[in-house]
């Protein structure tokens, strides 16, 4: 969409849902992180409006823009329909905290690690995509953390795992629910 069209709506600023993150496998990493932030706020959080807002510095206006630039594009749809893994969620702006719908704890990490299932199906779907595409499946961790899931050590940890090239899980990691 044209920065004309944007500015007809009363939308000042250039933003998109589209992306190309190397580092995350498609169709997450087609995704723009404000799209998934939004998405994961959307779907996993009793987070309102207001909060929503304020978590992406956006106007509703520019929000409903965003959404319905969402609905439009083939890999959000994909993202919508299979839902967001924990792994490739965003972190909210420092000292932001919303309700996980699930778990009803805050968390600043979105959706939720702690109620993150890493078996679920689009997982699976994921790694046999990359196999028949050629990629390797990158290593599991062979040193597991006892950081509690959801708190900041634990997002550095699955941080700095991604950034070496393995899994960002490893299921010998401490399970549980942090309570904040």
């Amino acid at each position: 969409m044209g920065l004309w069209r944007w500015r007809k709506v009363g939308v000042k600023r250039d933003f998109g849902v589209s992306a190309d993150e190397k580092r995350i496998p498609p169709p997450y990493g087609k995704v723009s992180a404000m799209a998934r932030t939004l998405l994961a706020l959307l779907s996993y959080t009793d987070a309102t409006n207001q909060e929503i807002r304020e978590c992406l510095g956006l106007r509703q206006k520019e929000i409903q823009l965003l959404l319905k630039m969402m609905r439009k594009d083939v890999f959000c749809k994909n993202v919508i329909k299979g839902g967001l893994p924990a792994m490739y969620g965003e972190a909210l702006p420092e000292s932001r905290y919303v309700l996980c719908s699930r778990c009803k704890k805050l968390i600043n990490w979105v959706p939720c690690v702690a109620c993150c299932q890493h078996d679920e199906k689009f997982m699976d779907r994921i790694d046999r995509q990359r196999e028949l595409n050629g990629e390797t499946i990158p290593p599991e961790s062979q040193e597991p953390t006892d950081f509690p899931p959801g708190s900041p050590q634990k997002v550095s940890v699955m941080k700095y795992r991604v950034e070496m090239g393995m899994q960002p899980f490893c299921h010998k990691d401490a399970k549980g629910v942090r309570r904040v």
